[in-house]
């Protein structure tokens, strides 16, 4: 199972002491990777950003010489950009990944101020660091002045029974969190734009690549040629979340059946025909789609039982393929039907696809079965209309023989 670090940030832009913190969640940790979650502040003033676009870049050549740390700006494909929602999001599109939060000091003991209240823990909607803390591994990392803020805050009280003295073990377990001993190092982005402004070269924490490239397209509005200094910044607030999560289930249920020898389909022609079917539903538009989502609903949940059925087959089932383009092509249907964009839904599956993740077609088929209930219910419709059309699947795995090994490409 692979241990990624989240660290989010709007790198804007990303300097030395962005790059030292990430060094020492790596080691002090232990994980195999740290993806820098390149993001945006709704709150601030949007003038105040270089494009996306152009922080990726910064992002990449600060550093390329660091194979582990990967900068990462997919999170404008997801529901929105709250903490909460992006990982709920990473968790069901890689379910072997253990992900983990990672932030400083000061964040944590401001934390319970992130009290968005949507998810549920233990049947009860809890303010959003509640769930995270209940459903990830956080690691708290110092930074010079706030350390006992963090011990005195409302997250350390609250979570006092899930805290952990070694870091480490963080990677081991699905939450909890823990206090990171870790080195400082003191820049900051806006001290160093302010700098880069007032005419001075050489910029402490600020790479020479970093600062030509700045001075050259003129961002933070060094000189007047760069005209719009952000693109426009959007989110997909007005998409349920439970479309995303059953984008992302049907997706590795896919895989998981390609993976394992049930279905012979490369990955190609799955997305080809979500691409297919995204374009000829959007060209239809919206006019009596919703009389198409109990039918879409079915096809996919029929596809997932067919994942099962497979299981105790031998050889490739033909049938099965069939059955898989169809639930991607109904898939991409509710995704017109929800308002979720193409290139944002194709970057998911892309994602998906191309990840070492791999679960066992049994649990894909399980989980599957779940987030198909869970959208049914989010958009109206009657949950037992999925369960009828599994009714020959029960809980847990329904067929217990052994799975083919993955071929290797």
């Amino acid at each position: 199972m692979r241990r990624i670090g989240i660290i989010g940030g709007s790198f804007n832009p990303i300097h030395d002491g962005h790059v030292h913190i990430m060094d020492e969640a790596y080691e002090r940790i232990g994980l195999d990777e740290v993806w820098m979650w390149i993001s945006h502040n709704i709150f601030k003033d949007p003038s105040t950003y270089a494009p996306i676009e152009l922080r990726r870049t910064l992002c990449d050549q600060h550093t390329k010489d660091r194979p582990w740390l990967k900068p990462q700006d997919f999170e404008s494909a997801f529901h929105d950009t709250r903490t909460a929602s992006s990982m709920r999001t990473l968790k069901e599109m890689f379910p072997e990944t253990e992900f983990i939060w990672v932030f400083g000091d000061d964040n944590f003991a401001s934390f319970h101020t992130w009290d968005d209240v949507r998810y549920e823990v233990d049947g009860q909607k809890v303010p959003d660091w509640q769930y995270i803390l209940h459903n990830f591994s956080v690691a708290v990392m110092h930074r010079q002045g706030y350390r006992e803020d963090a011990r005195n805050g409302i997250a350390a009280k609250y979570g006092a029974t899930l805290q952990m003295d070694d870091p480490t073990a963080l990677s081991t377990r699905r939450r909890g969190w823990s206090f990171v001993n870790n080195d400082t190092m003191a820049y900051s982005s806006t001290a160093i734009k302010e700098q880069l402004r007032a005419g001075k070269t050489n910029v402490e924490g600020l790479s020479t690549d970093a600062e030509n490239f700045i001075r050259d397209r003129g961002l933070y509005r060094l000189n007047n040629e760069f005209k719009n200094n952000v693109l426009p910044h959007s989110t997909n607030h007005d998409v349920r979340i439970e479309t995303f999560l059953l984008l992302a289930n049907t997706a590795n249920l896919a895989k998981s059946a390609v993976a394992h020898n049930l279905a012979n389909m490369p990955y190609e022609v799955l997305k080809q025909q979500f691409s297919q079917s995204w374009d000829e539903a959007h060209a239809r538009g919206k006019i009596g789609m919703s009389a198409l989502v109990p039918a879409g609903l079915s096809y996919c949940a029929q596809a997932s039982q067919d994942v099962a059925v497979a299981q105790s087959l031998d050889g490739r089932s033909t049938s099965l393929s069939s059955a898989l383009l169809r639930s991607m092509g109904r898939l991409a249907t509710l995704c017109v039907y929800e308002n979720l964009e193409k290139h944002r839904a194709m970057q998911i599956l892309d994602l998906i696809f191309e990840a070492p993740d791999l679960t066992s077609p049994d649990k894909a088929f399980t989980t599957n079965r779940n987030v198909l209930a869970e959208y049914a219910l989010a958009i109206g419709e009657e949950p037992s209309m999925i369960l009828k059309t599994l009714h020959k699947i029960k809980e847990g795995a329904p067929y217990t023989c052994a799975h083919r090994k993955p071929e290797n490409s």
